[in-house]
């Protein structure tokens, strides 16, 4: 009974990173077509989506809200969210931070659960090359932090040195997307800087009589739990997410300290998502849905970052990767299906 409800959920859709909502066209047009109710979000498009990520979530709530207030009946048997990117990021903030949400399933397409951070592993310099020569310069103000000078012998450590340096600042935290999601690999620093990823990760700190937040965190995890399944989808070949692993809810190790990003550069080994703290800890509920076999990790090989939506070619050209196949054969089924893996 259970899988059959599932086939049969309203989809909100979560656009990315200098997106909006004709980013699911493929989506809604396959999913409307079998007579699915599907709903393309537009609560912080294009220009708007380079903002901080936690404004955005307020606007998603707000947006989901217009929605499913004018027929409560629609949705009362609940949702599945599914988010592209950077989105996915919104929609799991959404689940933790909105008490009366009613999302069943979670659907994360190439999202950078844990952040982005460059390390050794060599799909991360085609990763980075894109946001030093394209996506940065474009996004990110010169005079917060400039790529101008940085050539691929400074992959091995200091350009990723220089961009911790910069984007810990709490000057610059928290004011758009693309810092927001920035891993730096030196925990504490990190955490203080950093409130997007630190409260949806919920591995901020609280003093002993802050009982306000020690509640907060628990409210976020009981969110999170009310899932009954989060699918989480990643590929080697991602020519976008660094490591690609975040995507899977791993992410690489830490160092003590800023200079060790760079000096100790070769050191960094990615966790599986078994292996992080914010699974061992079980800070937002990922191991308790683990356990009610509601976590579902899918590698899709030969997927470029935004084949998950539209057909598309990797930046280096060497990915040809159309959007049906990818859809028929890794998304579709969680559609159809969310409840099993």
């Amino acid at each position: 009974m259970e899988q059959e409800k599932g086939s049969k959920l309203p989809i909100f859709f979560f656009h990315g990173l200098g997106a909006n909502a004709s980013e699911a066209g493929k989506f809604q047009a396959n999913l409307t077509a079998e007579g699915r109710v599907f709903h393309a979000l537009s609560f912080c498009p294009d220009e708007c989506s380079f903002g901080p990520l936690q404004y955005q979530v307020q606007l998603a709530i707000a947006d989901i809200l217009s929605i499913t207030s004018k027929n409560k009946t629609a949705y009362a048997a609940g949702y599945i969210f599914v988010g592209m990117s950077q989105g996915v990021l919104i929609a799991r903030a959404v689940v933790e931070e909105w008490d009366a949400h009613n999302a069943k399933a979670l659907v994360s397409l190439a999202g950078p659960q844990n952040g982005l951070f460059y390390g050794p592993q060599p799909s991360d310099f085609a990763s980075l090359s894109i946001l030093a020569n394209i996506y940065g310069p474009l996004v990110i103000n010169p005079s917060l932090f400039s790529f101008a000078g940085y050539s691929y012998a400074d992959y091995f450590g200091k350009l990723q040195r220089a961009m911790s340096e910069a984007f810990i600042k709490s000057s610059i935290q928290n004011t758009m997307a693309i810092i927001d999601i920035i891993y730096y690999p030196v925990k504490t620093p990190w955490l203080q800087g950093n409130p997007f990823f630190a409260i949806a990760n919920n591995i901020n700190s609280c003093t002993p009589s802050d009982k306000d937040c020690a509640k907060a965190k628990q409210r976020r995890r009981s969110n999170f739990l009310k899932l009954h399944a989060a699918h989480f989808f990643g590929s080697p070949q991602d020519d976008f997410i660094a490591p690609w692993q975040s995507s899977i809810l791993g992410h690489y190790t830490d160092v003590g300290t800023t200079e060790q990003i760079e000096t100790s550069f070769s050191s960094f080994k990615v966790l599986t998502m078994q292996q992080t703290p914010e699974y061992k800890q079980d800070t937002y509920g990922l191991k308790t849905l683990a356990a009610r076999g509601g976590i579902f990790l899918h590698e899709a090989p030969n997927v470029g970052h935004s084949c998950w939506i539209h057909d598309y070619t990797t930046f280096d050209g060497k990915l040809d990767c159309k959007f049906q196949p990818v859809y028929d054969q890794y998304v579709y089924p969680v559609l159809r299906f969310p409840f099993c893996g």
